[in-house]
């Protein structure tokens, strides 16, 4: 047999005895020989050793351990033994899925405001330069109808020419350098005009050293040019010569497409006006002021500039006005 604690089963005794006392005096009607509530007749009484107080519990009956009562109250002996039931339920609590919410703060994208800074152009364009200002400056000149040739950013011969041309007709020092004088008169430039109405024709200036192509009574095209220095040389075969391109109006009488190897050098896709020989044709130095034994020179690139786009075509008209330049100072 298992025991239980000790305290269970005095409680389990003291109540048997209790339901036995109650059971006898239903039987007995209540007769004076029943024993005091708490205890049971049936039951040996335990003797108590008054030398040291100890209670000897009767054969049989649990031992009460230290600190146990082993009183039963009439309370205890009228009530009766019942299982109290586990009053702990299980409760099953399901709480329900916390929802995980995720905030996203919304992307904000700032852009910083577009700050455009102005840079100045440099003082002055050169040969040599590259870059943008070098291809706003070819643009210019062409809008202004200088003849620059390629637009392509770089500083070279032709944009050299091309603000040459630009100076002489603006009355500027004609050195090819775009400096901060030549930028102001593009702002208000001088205007080109034809000196004659015929429609279409070639002019030379003397004057200035420009050759101006005419179409439809405006100019199309500007070139630098040099003409004749209007003093005397000497020719391998016919001695003492004037070095004058002639004023008047002429006409392209003959031309070559190529190089006429004549007696005073090679001309480069020459186009004849002049019974002289002297004629519009492409050189290697096309300098500011007159240069040549008479002919007009302009550079290899606009001579095929006029080829191809047939600017000074057979049997047309070349008009040279001015005077001659003063000989330079002996």
């Amino acid at each position: 047999m298992v025991r239980g604690p000790i305290g269970a089963r005095s409680g389990r005794v003291a109540a048997c005895i209790a339901t036995a006392a109650v059971v006898l005096a239903s039987c007995a009607g209540g007769a004076d020989d029943i024993s005091a509530p708490g205890t049971s007749t049936s039951e040996p009484t335990a003797t108590t050793d008054e030398a040291d107080g100890t209670t000897t519990s009767p054969t049989g009956a649990p031992s009460t351990s230290e600190g146990e009562s082993t009183t039963t109250s009439s309370t205890a002996a009228s009530s009766s033994t019942s299982s109290v039931p586990d009053t702990t339920s299980s409760t099953s609590t399901t709480q329900p899925d916390a929802t995980t919410t995720t905030t996203t703060a919304p992307t904000t994208s700032t852009t910083a405001p577009s700050t455009t800074t102005t840079v100045p152009p440099p003082p002055e364009l050169a040969p040599g330069d590259a870059g943008p200002e070098v291809e706003a400056l070819q643009r210019r000149l062409e809008r202004l109808r200088y003849w620059v040739g390629p637009v392509d950013g770089r500083y070279g011969q032709l944009t050299s020419q091309a603000v040459m041309a630009f100076e002489k007709a603006n009355a500027l020092p004609p050195d090819g350098v775009a400096d901060p004088a030549v930028r102001e008169a593009m702002d208000d430039p001088a205007p080109l005009t034809p000196s004659r109405p015929e429609p279409d024709h070639a002019e030379v200036d003397l004057d200035r050293q420009l050759l101006l192509i005419v179409r439809g009574g405006e100019v199309r095209w500007v070139f630098n040019t040099s003409t004749g220095t209007f003093e005397q040389y000497q020719h391998p075969t016919l001695g003492t010569q004037l070095a004058d391109t002639p004023p008047g109006r002429h006409t392209v009488d003959w031309q070559i497409d190529g190089t006429s190897d004549g007696e005073l050098g090679p001309l480069y896709r020459p186009k004849y006006f002049h019974r002289d020989g002297i004629a519009v044709h492409g050189y290697s130095s096309v300098p500011a002021e007159p240069a040549s034994h008479g002919c007009v020179r302009v550079t290899y690139p606009a001579m095929d500039a006029i080829w191809s786009d047939d600017m000074i075509p057979l049997r047309s008209v070349v008009i040279v006005t001015g005077e001659p330049p003063a000989p330079p100072a002996a």
